[in-house]
């Protein structure tokens, strides 16, 4: 070694010595460091070997990549590196590197080992001073939490003793045995995990004893425990040494260490362990008051805190509940409400009605709604659940609205998780609201429907002749009569018959279809229900109009599980015909025969209808005009002589040749013009029931035209 390399060696064997009353972080530091400078490896660490694996305690150049097992002491030669482990003290060793195939010489493993060595005396010193011990003990003892200071006092104890392993042994609650509390340098699992009776082993001994016990070879020691070799060998330990922690006469525990080499425990170290003991017992209750205090601290922070926060929720259940049944009093309808709960949860609202309106925006809200729900939804309230995810992830609160038995709907609220319990609160009380407020309007609407029920069929009984009385009444009710109108009576038969709510709910459902079907027409006709019978008075149409409108009514029967069957009455002229028509379209429904034939206007009757009810001059002028209106009309628009020559024709009993002789005219032209009469009125001549109908025809055109008849 050069005379330079001589002095550099001097001074930093020196600087670790004296660096042992600065403590063993500052001893491994420099031992690393000057590991590395003086090999001129490429690094070099102090490890301690732990059975969860290596902790490297200090670091110098490039860390080398640990095993999880200890490294053997010596050189280890490899085709990248070589690597030099010497031990320090215990499970602590100085492991040093060197790159590219580089060995070290014996001189510099000579080095290292003596440096080791030196680390580890220096390492060891404070014991030698009882006040560097009280110095170590203050410093536990000012920490506030027990484990901290339990795992620090077991630390400071295998420092001082120069062992291996140490731990603190605490009393079980009943006060039966000891359980381990801290340990340190453990090679087993069990050995954290101790838990001893009275007596058993030294621990036990001491715990019961409430004195100091030593062992320079505890593997043939009486007090061992049998049970315990097992532990002792993965150890590996000799001598023992163990403490009792007393406060006020009392033994809360046990202070231990264990060095795994023979070696004679010291009248001293009894000394030191005996005040690091009585110092921990000390601090064990000093902490333990602490967390007592600390535990009662939080518990009434948290109470405190769980008031608040009740407090809180119930003053804002509590605006919340004023502000929605402030609209509720004030008249506000169902979008003010669904406003105002978007303004308290600033999120997007949505309210489904059972009829299939909805108030508010929010596509992704009808969408959530929409899903099918496989399985029950999270519960978040009294009524409140939680619906999704949907495709991009994202969830709503909702309530069904509901009043006694009677379904209004669903309203939904966007939330994101964890759901506000405000939301759910406000949700909550938004669909009470909106309850409120539908069971008014329905209540309302009901009562109204009641109205115009009794005024239809007041109409319809003949109860109301005097247009004056009508018209009043009807603009009470904000409707208009048609003028003129007709008649429709139809009826719901089905195989369900439900309870009488069930009932009510089919007869609300089906005049709102009703209405909403006639107004895709431009009608709003006022109407109402009669046991099974719903009347409805529309403008006056065409025959093929109003069937028409019958069968997009009748279609309306499936979608409620019932079967529809409707009559409509011949037109209404004057307020003192609804009696009649009432009768009219009472036989036209008599007529159908659904589901084939489920709609039958009066005039579809044809001649019966005169048997059926009274005539009046315009209720011939109509049969006379639907029967021969497109003859009557082509006669005069070109000229022609059709109504006489089928006049002729069903005069002469549908005999052609004479019926042609009757008119002067070839048969072939009485034929050519049969034909053409069948072709504009759809009449088959040779059918009787149409022969019939148009004879009844021209004899009422004869009449109504005083033509005497010329047979």
């Amino acid at each position: 070694m050069a005379a330079d390399g001589s002095a550099e060696w001097a001074t930093t064997c020196l600087q670790i010595l004296e660096s042992g009353a600065e403590g063993a972080d500052r001893v491994f530091a420099l031992l690393a460091g000057a590991a590395r400078r003086l090999t001129g490896a490429d690094g070099a660490s102090v490890v301690h070997w732990q059975p969860t694996g290596p902790a490297p305690l200090a670091v110098s150049g490039a860390a080398l990549p640990l095993p999880a097992r200890r490294i053997a002491e010596g050189v280890t030669a490899a085709a990248d590196r070589s690597v030099a482990s010497f031990v320090v003290r215990g499970e602590t060793d100085l492991v040093v590197w060197w790159g590219g195939g580089d060995t070290p010489s014996a001189e510099r493993l000579e080095e290292l080992r003596l440096l080791a060595a030196l680390a580890a005396a220096a390492s060891r010193r404070a014991r030698a001073a009882l006040s560097s011990l009280y110095g170590v003990a203050r410093q536990l003892l000012a920490s506030v939490d027990r484990e901290e200071m339990l795992l620090g006092l077991a630390t400071a104890t295998a420092d001082v003793l120069g062992a291996e392993i140490a731990g603190v042994f605490l009393a079980t609650p009943d006060g039966s045995g000891v359980e381990a509390k801290a340990v340190v340098g453990n090679r087993s699992i069990g050995t954290a995990r101790l838990r001893l009776a009275r007596g058993e082993s030294m621990v036990g001994h001491i715990f019961e004893s409430g004195e100091v016990y030593r062992s320079d070879d505890w593997t043939t020691d009486p007090v061992i425990s049998q049970a315990l070799v097992p532990i002792a060998t993965v150890e590996g330990t000799q001598g023992a040494i163990g403490a009792p922690m007393r406060v006020d006469g009392t033994t809360s525990g046990v202070l231990a260490a264990w060095r795994r080499r023979r070696s004679h425990f010291t009248d001293d170290d009894v000394e030191l362990i005996g005040t690091l003991a009585d110092l921990a017992a000390l601090g064990v209750q000093r902490t333990l008051a602490e967390e007592r205090l600390r535990q009662l601290s939080d518990q009434l922070l948290t109470a405190n805190d769980e008031l608040s926060q009740r407090y809180d929720d119930a003053r804002q259940t509590l605006d919340i509940h004023q502000r929605l049944v402030r609209l509720v009093a004030d008249g506000a309808d169902l979008e003010s409400v669904v406003e105002a709960l978007h303004g308290i949860t600033d999120q997007e609202v949505r309210f489904a009605g059972v009829e299939g309106t909805s108030v508010g925006s929010g596509g992704r809200l009808e969408a959530l709604l929409a899903m099918p729900r496989t399985r029950e939804p999270q519960q978040l309230g009294a009524e409140a659940v939680l619906l999704g995810p949907d495709a991009a992830g994202r969830h709503a609160i909702s309530v069904t609205v509901r009043s006694a038995a009677l379904r209004w709907g669903e309203l939904a609220v966007a939330t994101r998780l964890p759901v506000a319990t405000r939301d759910v609160v406000a949700t909550e009380q938004a669909a009470v609201a909106c309850a409120l407020l539908l069971s008014q309007r329905d209540a309302v609407a009901g009562a109204g429907r009641r109205l115009e029920s009794e005024f239809v069929w007041d109409l319809l009984d003949g109860r109301i002749v005097d247009g004056a009385d009508a018209m009043v009444r009807s603009r009470q009710l904000a409707r208009e009569l048609p003028a003129p109108a007709r008649v429709i009576l139809m009826s719901a038969t089905g195989t369900r018959v439900g309870s009488p709510e069930g009932v009510e709910r089919l007869r609300t459902e089906l005049t709102r279809r009703t209405a909403r079907l006639l107004a895709g027409h431009g009608v709003h006709a006022p109407m109402g229900w009669r046991g099974e019978t719903l009347a409805v008075l529309v403008p006056d149409r065409a025959p093929d109009v109003a069937r028409r409108w019958g069968h997009e009514l009748c279609a309306l029967g499936p979608e409620l599980d019932r079967e529809l069957s409707l009559g409509v009455s011949a037109p209404v002229q004057t307020i003192s015909q609804y009696l009649v028509a009432g009768r009219q379209a009472g036989y036209a429904k008599a007529a159908t025969r659904p589901p084939d034939a489920p709609v039958a206007v009066f005039e579809d009757l044809g001649a019966v209808q005169f048997l059926l009810e009274p005539a009046h001059g315009e209720d011939l002028d109509r049969y006379a005009e639907q029967q021969l209106g497109v003859l009557l009309a082509y006669d005069r628009d070109h000229d022609a002589d059709l109504v006489n020559t089928l006049r002729a024709y069903l005069r002469c009993d549908g005999h052609v040749q004479r019926a042609a002789g009757s008119l002067s005219i070839h048969p072939k032209t009485m034929s050519y013009r049969l034909g053409r009469i069948e072709a504009l009125t759809g009449i088959t001549v040779a059918r009787q029931e149409d022969r019939f109908n148009a004879q009844m025809a021209l004899e009422i055109l004869d009449m109504r035209a005083g033509r005497p008849d010329p047979g």
